[in-house]
């Protein structure tokens, strides 16, 4: 199952985000994904143009380990989660090495992060709450969910003490961690409310989740002033110090890629092979002329001249010729996807190409036709369609029971699309009754860009328009069919 969101990232560059989840049973998972874009002729994109080069550069993909779920039926709890916890820890107090170690520092971590998204999960749950059930979700985090931090706490002082000096900072950390978070989710359920401070009820709520976060800033001091005036005077050393304490929580999760090039030992095969067939051209030439003219004449000196000329032209017919086939069956960029940096966990095969409309499968056309802002586009559009395609591996035993998972993040810069843009201004009257007035309206182009997922015998496609000017990406539709496509 695989689960994508699409949003813009900065100016020119936008995000998709895909959620793929494993079953227990699962050796391994492949899947397939495969973009269309769909590009306005005016953009002056094409294979001349812009480059595989320029396309990966462009283009940055990060993979990551998806955070499991609080353990729990209905309602998470965190006390299942931290007897794993005291496990870990159990296991340091019977045979202290770098590997146990480790895995204490990665299970309070983990665990961190757990409750970190069980309270994102719950606010964004109490978005679409009305007030009563809401009040009801923010007494289930004050009393439930917030309870993770406590434990963590307990657990800091009650085994602080006996942890080596490395897993006790990690404790502190997330401990820290864990608070920042809490205080920040508790100011989102704020922003949430409307609050009628009239009512007794509201009144009693918003005062217990003020207090809260009053003592979660309390607490934080002890790693730093978190005051208003010091957040007012340092508010960028906070959030760089936010960043940090982030990705080092969250160090767990993210994977190692690493480059590599496809077909290397092969292609030196192919010019090895060209080689020798043109060298065994030149040779039978120089054999057969000697045989008629003799060991020391003019015509055989002139015929291992044209020998060599035409050997070193065939070396390289030959040679490009069989790379070029040879490209149409290999990858144009593999990344293998490691964890602890040594486990290797999967493959990601990517290429790209150029094709006419002819190479795109018919059901592709069709969504891309399905639905339109101005029906006669179909008489006259002129694209250039660039078709990207990336074959993914996961090996789900080599990740571990632990996760269930992965997130898969690609981010693409489109502003190499811009170059040969309009203004991104346009004039147009509006005429009243009386008076007419100028006004000054967005020029914008459209690329729609085709996604589709493959697992096995299924396949999803959804349909997606970028609209952007020469000043960047304005926004991205989700353009949803009519009809029901046949894909």
């Amino acid at each position: 199952m695989i689960q994508e969101f699409i949003t813009i990232h900065g100016r020119f560059q936008f995000e998709i985000k895909q959620k793929l989840l494993f079953r227990p049973s699962e050796k391994k998972r492949k899947y397939v994904i495969e973009t269309f874009f769909f590009i306005p002729n005016s953009l002056g994109i094409n294979e001349r143009t812009y480059t595989k080069q320029m396309f990966y550069s462009r283009l940055k993909n990060y993979i990551r380990l998806r955070i499991p779920d609080m353990p729990g039926s209905c309602t998470p709890d965190p006390n299942v989660f931290m007897a794993k916890v005291i496990f870990a820890l159990d296991r340091i107090n019977e045979k202290d090495s770098r590997a146990t170690r480790a895995t204490y520092c990665n299970a309070v971590k983990i665990y961190a992060l757990m409750v970190k998204k069980q309270l994102r999960m719950n606010v964004l749950k109490g978005k679409a709450l009305p007030a009563k059930e809401l009040s009801t979700l923010i007494h289930d985090t004050l009393n439930k969910t917030s309870l993770g931090a406590v434990l963590l706490r307990t657990h800091e002082i009650t085994h602080g003490r006996k942890l080596d000096s490395d897993s006790h900072r990690v404790l502190i950390y997330c401990n820290e961690y864990i608070s920042m978070c809490l205080a920040y989710y508790l100011f989102r359920f704020l922003d949430l409310a409307s609050w009628n401070c009239e009512d007794e009820d509201h009144a009693n709520i918003r005062k217990k989740l003020l207090n809260r976060i009053h003592n979660e800033l309390d607490y934080q001091k002890q790693f730093g002033d978190t005051s208003e005036t010091s957040i007012n005077k340092n508010s960028e050393t906070l959030i760089y110090k936010w960043n940090i304490l982030k990705k080092y929580v969250g160090s767990p999760l993210y994977l190692e890629i690493r480059h590599k090039k496809e077909g290397t030992v092969l292609f030196q095969l192919i010019s090895g092979l060209a080689a020798a067939l043109a060298m065994f051209f030149a040779t039978a030439v120089a054999f057969i002329w000697q045989d008629t003219y003799g060991s020391l004449s003019r015509p055989l000196f002139l015929a291992l001249v044209i020998g060599y000329v035409f050997k070193d032209r065939m070396k390289e017919v030959i040679r490009n010729f069989l790379s070029t086939k040879l490209k149409r069956t290999l990858s144009d960029r593999q990344q293998f996807v490691y964890q602890n940096f040594s486990t290797l966990i999967g493959r990601c095969r990517e290429n790209l190409y150029f094709i006419k409309d002819s190479q795109v499968p018919k059901s592709i056309i069709k969504l891309r036709n399905k639905t339109h802002l101005v029906d006669i586009e179909n008489s006259f559009r002129s694209e250039t369609i660039m078709y990207y395609r990336k074959k993914i591996l996961i090996k789900t035993r080599a990740i571990g029971q632990a996760w269930d998972g992965l997130i898969d993040i690609t981010r693409l810069n489109i502003s190499d699309f811009l170059n040969n843009m309009d203004d991104p201004k346009h004039t147009m009257y509006v005429c009243g009754k009386d008076s007419y007035q100028k006004r000054s309206i967005d020029k914008v182009y459209h690329m729609n860009m085709i996604r589709c997922h493959r697992i096995g015998n299924k396949k999803i496609c959804k349909r997606f328009r970028i609209v952007f000017n020469r000043d960047g990406i304005k926004r991205i539709d989700h353009i949803i069919p009519n009809e029901k496509s046949d894909t």
